[in-house]
């Protein structure tokens, strides 16, 4: 388990951030930017809480933050937009209803 560890963490994370808030709801999009981004290694376990504990949806245009149940319904119809700070802000934002 040792040897085989460190070759299986060694995952990248990519992400898509649109150009302008507004392209987001495209179903096809250009012009943004894809994001990779690669954990540290070793990677301390508070470190890694803050990160899971972050709920605020940063990344989600402001519109989609009015809505929450409005944002469930429009990953039905664009599942490729679901990451996981979306999926922590709806969770918090249910959570509060």
């Amino acid at each position: 388990m040792t040897l085989t560890f460190p070759s299986i963490t060694k995952v990248s994370r990519y992400h898509y951030e649109p150009a302008e808030d507004w392209r987001f709801y495209f179903l096809r999009d250009s012009s943004g930017t894809v994001i990779q981004r690669q954990w540290e290694l070793p990677q301390g376990w508070t470190g890694l809480r803050q990160q899971a504990a972050e709920d605020q949806g940063n990344d989600l245009p402001k519109l989609i933050k009015e809505n929450p149940i409005g944002y469930l319904c429009f990953l039905m119809v664009y599942p490729h937009r679901v990451n996981a700070s979306g999926l922590r802000w709806i969770s918090s934002r249910l959570q509060e209803l």
